[in-house]
């Protein structure tokens, strides 16, 4: 049997554009989400679950082998995005009845409503000789829905330890 490449891109697609542009990365109020959000999510799922069928039948394609790390990606930046999601479609739980009769154990977010800690390096770079910035990669900065020009609460611990805060 061949990897049906053309249906792996076009759901990889879906998944793509369905993680970065549907799915909100905060939440402010329901006025501001479109009615169909559920049936949205349902179709970033069911595509999510079509990629991970593939790679698990064919884990040795080279066709597919390139879109694995985008894969992982993308699953980063959803996992972020997993607060407001849980807020828009609170329960998130009895809708996974309506997406599949038997529970797909091996898929992550069938439990996005389980809490995650994330845990990544971030980089220190020099903005002038007396001033340092810390960059946040795409998963901290949707999950925390940062923005430019906005004030965090940094506390120093002890001198090996930073904890911040958005406020």
């Amino acid at each position: 049997m061949n990897v049906n490449v053309k249906g792996f891109l076009r759901e990889f697609e879906n998944y793509e554009y369905g993680v970065k542009h549907i799915v909100p990365a905060v939440f402010t109020s329901l006025d501001d989400i479109d009615s169909a959000f559920s049936d949205e999510l349902e179709n970033i799922l069911y595509a999510r679950t079509y990629l991970e069928r593939e790679l698990c039948l064919y884990p040795e394609s080279q066709e597919l082998a390139p879109y694995v790390a985008q894969l992982e990606d993308l699953d980063s930046i959803f996992r972020a995005k997993q607060d407001s999601v849980l807020q828009i479609v609170p329960n998130f739980a009895d809708g996974r009845k309506s997406l599949r009769k038997m529970p797909p154990r091996s898929h992550w977010w069938w439990y996005l409503d389980a809490l995650e800690e994330y845990e990544a390096l971030q980089e220190v770079i020099p903005m002038t000789p007396e001033h340092l910035c810390l960059t946040f990669d795409a998963v901290v900065v949707a999950r925390m829905g940062l923005r430019p020009g906005q004030a965090l609460r940094v506390r120093m611990p002890d001198e090996r330890h930073l904890v911040i805060s958005v406020r």
